[in-house]
């Protein structure tokens, strides 16, 4: 894929009106544009699948699975109280 926004392909994207303002909201937090946003949380999402199987990927991975762990322990402490 090129870096060049300008040399990469355009992809229209239809949004629904909330869900653009979030991430509109979300974008400018950041100080990115909105491509860039969109870009980031849909990378992020597919590592969080393990789909590209990067290192980056592998410990997003290893820290959702510590984190589901962790809610695991959580509820089953809970449960023996």
């Amino acid at each position: 894929m090129a870096t060049d926004r300008h040399q990469a392909p355009s992809y229209p994207l239809r949004l629904d009106e909330d869900l653009r303002t979030q991430l509109q909201a979300a974008a400018e937090e950041k100080q990115r544009s909105l491509n860039a946003e969109i870009q980031a949380r849909l990378k992020k999402s597919l590592e969080l699948d393990g789909v590209g199987g990067s290192k980056a990927s592998v410990a997003a991975r290893l820290l959702k699975t510590l984190a589901d762990a962790d809610a695991l322990a959580r509820q089953l402490a809970n449960k023996a109280s």
